[in-house]
């Protein structure tokens, strides 16, 4: 009714209340492959309606409330045959479906529940290296900052493995809910493409053949690994690129700064100067430019300490001497102390020890600062303070056989240094310091300069002032100063020492005979003359 019916106290009025029934939905469906299955409920609804109660009113306004009561859409036995006629017979949750058909549930509910299949495992590549080309050195909130150490620069060693690969790895086949297997997705496999300085080894492991900076590129399933062997750095070597230290080979392209350090486990090649700088090689280096007041090192850190072999030889004998008599003196049970008698020997027996030990820590001291040779050092103190004098601190003989063979220990060290032949080569020396295990080279003059080399010494123009030591030839166009300044050159026994035009006041020395020049002369040809035990002069042309 849309309007007011007017009603009395003599109407009757008879209001029946209605039900509507709403019929239950319920589907079946596999999910997850076939691994689960699951039904879609919409429970079976019934609506009855009744009067709501009202206040009294003038007006009446009649409500009708509606209640409704819920079904399962579905019966045990429906569903059974459901199950039946859709082949799903394993995993069935029967307690989920006596659930699902005695109370009204809506929503999705999972009645069978197979094995999944186990996952398979897609190859990957395992890297052991950093990928970025540099990093910041990363310090402690007490820590100054370094700015010629701010960076490192990546790199790698010759043999160093920089990633594995790991193949994939199938999954295995679950079982659905109408007992069929099921099986898992395939992997999919990694591909590794090798450039440069890497090869594969056993199948799995990328292997670096040559030190340097490591490159790995990945382009989805595809990584490409390569070893870049030299680091280009174009510009400058100062405050804001910080020292540079790499494993292979390095090209700057401009000039080392004050302060600076370039070093290298290959070549180093210096394009610009050098000034109050630092180029450590552990093969051969070049520098375009001139050198002042630098250090350039060619072979590796110990090849400055190719000197100290005649030291550690003759210690290594008194060392021997030393201990062959100390044994005598226990074996015929006159040793009381070895204190004492190590004292007593090294007093009246071997009196070259402390010297030789005195000579060897001076020699240590003398190494640049910024050279790795901190055991060296430390060596070289433990031993200053056993041996350094006649009053010796050794307790027992096994610590001065210990000693020995530390010494033999270094010995054997450096020899290996100097079989690493690293040449050097530079435009003008001045001031500066110049050591190769091989040949060294200077393109123009060397003013002041100390040159050493286990090869041969080339000077192409004049080398004035400071001192050569080669274990080969020495080839100079001019050697000394006209106003006399004292200029040193020791070579080998086996080697000959060429000048072009010799100055006075240059001392030659071969082997162990020296030569003193007293006057100056030209095409001068110096050899040492076994026979005769003293040097030969030959004038004959030289040319450089």
């Amino acid at each position: 009714m849309n309007t007011p019916l007017p009603i009395s106290k003599d109407d009757h009025i008879s209001i029946r209340g209605s039900e509507v029934e709403i019929p239950g939905k319920w589907q079946i469906s596999l999910a997850k492959g076939g691994v689960q299955a699951v039904i879609n409920l919409q429970p079976r609804a019934i609506h009855k309606y009744e009067l709501a109660d009202v206040p009294p009113s003038r007006t009446l306004h009649l409500r009708a409330k509606c209640e409704e009561i819920l079904f399962p859409p579905l019966t045990l036995s429906e569903l059974l045959e459901e199950l039946s006629r859709l082949g799903i017979e394993h995993g069935v949750d029967w307690n989920q479906c006596r659930e699902i058909t005695t109370k009204p549930i809506t929503g999705e509910v999972v009645i069978a529940e197979g094995s999944p299949p186990t996952a398979a495992i897609d190859g990957y590549v395992e890297l052991f290296c950093l990928t970025e080309p540099r990093y910041i050195t990363t310090l402690g909130d007490a820590e100054r900052i370094n700015f010629r150490e701010r960076f490192n620069i990546n790199s790698v060693a010759k043999g160093a493995v920089l990633a594995r690969k790991h193949p994939p790895v199938p999954g295995s086949a679950g079982i659905s809910v109408k007992g069929e297997p099921v099986l898992p997705e395939p992997p999919n496999d990694v591909f590794l493409k090798l450039g440069r300085g890497v090869v594969l080894q056993n199948e799995t492991d990328v292997v670096a053949i040559e030190a340097g900076r490591p490159i790995i590129r990945e382009r989805g399933r595809f990584v490409y690994i390569a070893v870049e062997p030299v680091l280009i750095h174009a510009g400058n070597v100062d405050l804001m690129s910080g020292n540079l230290r790499f494993s292979g080979h390095i090209r700057v392209l401009g000039d080392v700064q004050e302060g600076m350090l370039v070093d290298a486990n290959e070549d180093v090649v210096v394009q610009g100067l050098l000034s109050a700088a630092t180029v450590q090689a552990g093969g051969s280096a070049c520098i375009w430019g001139n050198a002042c007041s630098s250090t350039i090192i060619a072979g590796g850190p110990l090849a400055v300490v190719g000197d100290f072999l005649t030291v550690l030889d003759a210690l290594v004998d008194e060392l021997h001497r030393l201990i062959n008599c100390t044994r005598q003196l226990r074996d015929r049970g006159a040793l009381n102390s070895a204190t004492r008698a190590v004292q007593l020997l090294v007093q009246y027996k071997c009196q070259m020890i402390p010297e030789l030990v005195n000579e060897f820590e001076q020699m240590v001291a003398r190494l640049p600062s910024h050279l790795n040779t901190q055991a060296l050092k430390e060596f070289s103190e433990h031993l200053a303070s056993a041996l350094g004098s006649c009053f010796c601190r050794v307790a027992t003989l096994e610590e001065l056989e210990t000693l020995l063979e530390k010494c033999i220990e270094w010995q054997s060290a450096i020899s290996q240094a100097n079989a690493v032949k690293g040449d050097a080569q530079v435009n003008i020396l001045l001031n500066s310091s110049l050591t190769a295990t091989g040949n060294a080279t200077v393109l123009g003059e060397s003013h002041h300069s100390y040159v050493r080399a286990g090869g041969d010494v080339t000077v192409h123009g004049s080398f004035r002032g400071g001192e050569i030591h080669a274990d080969g030839n020495v080839l100079v166009k001019e050697l000394g100063t006209p106003v006399g300044t004292f200029t040193k050159v020791q070579a080998a026994a086996s080697s000959r020492v060429r000048v072009g035009y010799l100055h006075e006041n240059v001392s030659i020395t071969i082997g162990k005979k020296t030569y003193l020049s007293r006057q100056t002369g030209a095409d001068v040809h110096l050899r040492y003359d076994a026979e005769e035990d003293q040097i030969v002069k030959i004038y004959a042309p030289v040319r450089v």
